[in-house]
C-alpha cells in the first residue's frame, strides 16, 4: 500500500514538473527564438530549460530534506524500534526523485529545442 502510495506521489510530481515546464516554454517561446535567430544551437535551447528545471528540482529537494528532518524529529516520539533518519531511504529519494524531475524536463526540453525562430517572432 505504502509503494503504491509511494509511486503515485512520484508520479504527480512527475506530471506537474512536467506541466509547469510546459507553460514555462510557451511563456518563453519568444525568447527561445530570439536566441535561435541570435545563433543558439538547439543544444543550447535545452541547456537552459534543463538548467532552469535543475534548479527548482534543487531547491524543492532542498526544502523537502530540511522538512524531512524536522518531521523526523518531531516524530521521534512516535517511533518504537525505529531510527527516525535512515540514510539509504533518504538517498534513494532524492535520486529518484532527481532522475524522475529530469525525464520530466526532457520533453519541454526537447520542445524548446525545435522552436522556429520565424514562428516564435511572430505577433500573437
Amino acid at each position: 500500500m505504502i509503494t503504491a502510495f509511494a509511486a503515485s506521489a512520484l508520479g504527480l510530481a512527475a506530471l506537474g514538473l512536467y506541466g509547469l515546464l510546459m507553460l514555462l516554454v510557451a511563456e518563453r517561446k519568444r525568447e527561445l527564438g530570439v536566441r535561435m535567430a541570435l545563433g543558439a544551437a538547439p543544444g543550447d535551447l535545452v541547456r537552459v530549460v534543463v538548467g532552469g528545471a535543475g534548479r527548482l528540482v534543487a531547491v524543492g529537494m532542498g526544502a523537502g530534506l530540511v522538512l524531512t528532518f524536522v518531521a523526523a524529529q518531531l516524530m521521534r516520539s512516535l517511533l518504537f524500534g525505529i531510527a527516525p533518519y535512515d540514510a539509504i531511504a533518504v538517498t534513494g529519494a532524492v535520486i529518484a526523485l532527481g532522475a524522475v524531475a529530469m525525464i520530466a524536463a526532457a520533453v519541454p526540453a526537447r520542445q524548446a529545442s525545435r522552436v522556429s525562430a520565424m514562428e516564435a517572432m511572430r505577433m500573437p
